[in-house]
């Protein structure tokens, strides 16, 4: 198994920078879309702008779980403001919550107290469903409901409101999810080697642990046997 170099606290503003940039990108094209956009749903461009919103609403994820893992900012305050909006933007989702699992995941992948794995089986469906179960919750379906009616009572057509906030949502849950999905790339592993949390941790799709497990996700520096 492949060694993977360790993730370091960013020495300047550029993580912050970035991380700026993808919710400004994700948001002007939201607002873009809903309020000033002439797009209907018989143009090709309504699609592709469609798929860019999915592509960055993947964007934004990844952003939330690069805070969990420190490497926005070497400011924990920073990071945690970030991840807690990027979450909230994309789905509703709490971060604090969020970095629990990730905690979870990271000191025992695909174990059976990873959150992000299933033991029972690798068909991708079953695995997506029993994921969905352990991370959405009643406050992020209020949440979402909540945001969509604010949406519509501000005027926004239910259509565009489907089309390039819900859709690209879902479509940007789907790319995260296959594009390097934990339990089936690391389900051939056998379930008998059992290696140390730090090895463990570099045999998954999201990479080593900072370091081994980081401050961003224990809330302490000392590193995990």
């Amino acid at each position: 198994m492949g060694h993977h170099p360790r993730h370091h606290p960013p020495q300047g503003p550029w993580g912050v920078l970035i991380a700026l940039a993808v919710l400004g990108a994700w948001l002007g094209h939201l607002v873009w879309l809903l309020a000033f956009s002439q797009l209907s749903l018989a143009s090709p461009l309504a699609w592709l702008h469609m798929a860019v919103q999915a592509y960055l609403s993947t964007g934004l994820f990844i952003t939330g779980h690069d805070a969990m893992h420190g490497t926005v900012s070497r400011h924990r305050g920073l990071n945690e403001a970030v991840g807690t909006a990027a979450c909230f933007l994309f789905a509703g989702l709490s971060y604090q919550r969020l970095v629990v699992n990730h905690r979870a995941h990271h000191l025992d992948p695909t174990g059976p107290d990873d959150p992000d794995f299933s033991t029972r089986t690798q068909a991708f469906l079953p695995w997506f469903t029993t994921f969905m179960v352990r991370y959405m919750t009643w406050p992020q379906f209020l949440t979402m409901a909540l945001k969509f009616n604010v949406l519509w009572w501000l005027g926004v057509e239910q259509w565009r409101i489907w089309a390039f906030w819900v859709a690209p949502a879902v479509a940007g849950t789907f790319q995260l999810s296959t594009s390097a999905p934990i339990g089936r790339t690391v389900s051939r592993t056998p379930r008998t080697w059992r290696p140390t949390t730090r090895a463990r941790c570099r045999a998954t799709t999201c990479g080593p642990c900072c370091p081994a497990t980081s401050s961003a996700i224990t809330g302490s520096t000392t590193n995990r046997p």
